[in-house]
């Protein structure tokens, strides 16, 4: 039973390896791998196109992550701010000015 669990875990790994991989790369990599047949049969402007096409897909995510990566952050920095600005605010208000 445990060569059916092992077996079963590095599928599972294996899977999770295939279905990380981006486009692009597998894409570059099919290419590179099948360049004789590419160029024997006159397909590089096609192939170029469809990499253009994953590359524009993979560059839209990318940014998008960046963007709203940026966007999340600026946000908590407001927040934290605003929770310093009402601590500080409530030590003057409630603190007094009897303490030196």
């Amino acid at each position: 039973s445990s060569a059916v669990g092992l077996n079963t875990t590095s599928a599972l790994a294996n899977y999770a390896t295939k279905a990380a991989r981006s486009p692009v790369f597998s894409h570059l990599n099919a290419s590179i791998q099948g360049l004789t047949t590419i160029r024997a049969f006159g397909a590089q402007e096609i192939l170029e196109k469809e990499f253009d096409n994953h590359q524009d897909l993979h560059s839209s995510a990318w940014y998008l992550f960046i963007a709203s990566s940026r966007t999340f952050g600026f946000w908590l920095d407001i927040a934290c701010l605003v929770y310093i600005v009402i601590v500080t605010l409530s030590f003057l208000v409630i603190g007094g000015g009897d303490h030196y």
